[in-house]
């Protein structure tokens, strides 16, 4: 099942809510998206009872309004309102979606967001482990010890074969040169 296919039993009741209901559902997803560690148990409450909704829906719309943000980041307005269409949304609800008249916005506080989390890493050391006694015997090296420090004072030490650090190794530049690419496309990030 792809991620678009997981929308589809909350679509008629996405569909039915008031808008004042969608936009404030739409902020709790924002927040939840960007990692907010606010509580948001009154507002799912409040939303709960002014439009007798039950709270494990309300919880379902915030996830699915959460995969909503994530489609809108990875597509352009077209693909957007194309995919969102195709799963069922009236074309009312794809253009009260305040994130299409605001992309730039949205995207912009997200990507920042992102970045002020991920600014914990101070340094990250990795050393193949060749001790004396694999010099002596000719033996190649079995592993591989990475640390990592964080700006909070911690520091991690893991310890991996080579194979399991060549595969780190690999899909971090893979990750490095997907980011590349989106930073062609999005200047900002």
């Amino acid at each position: 099942m792809n991620r678009v296919e997981l929308l589809k039993p909350n679509v008629c009741v996405m569909n039915d809510i008031p808008i004042e209901a969608r936009n404030t559902i739409l902020k709790i997803a924002l927040s939840q998206a960007n990692s907010s560690t606010q509580d948001n148990t009154k507002l799912l409450e409040k939303i709960s009872n002014e439009y007798n909704i039950k709270k494990s829906t309300v919880v379902e719309i915030i996830a699915s309004y959460i995969l909503i943000i994530k489609l809108f980041l990875a597509s352009n307005n077209e693909e957007f309102r194309e995919i969102m269409s195709g799963v069922g949304f009236s074309a009312s609800f794809i253009e009260e979606l305040p994130l299409l008249q605001n992309k730039a916005y949205f995207t912009n506080t997200i990507i920042q967001c992102k970045r002020k989390e991920n600014r914990n890493l101070v340094s990250l050391k990795w050393i193949i482990d060749i001790s004396l006694y694999n010099k002596i015997l000719n033996m190649k090296a079995k592993h591989v010890i990475i640390q990592i420090s964080l700006k909070d004072k911690k520091k991690y030490t893991i310890e991996m074969d080579i194979k399991t650090f060549n595969k780190l190794r690999y899909n971090i530049a893979l990750m490095l040169k997907e980011l590349y690419s989106i930073r062609k496309v999005l200047p900002s990030f």
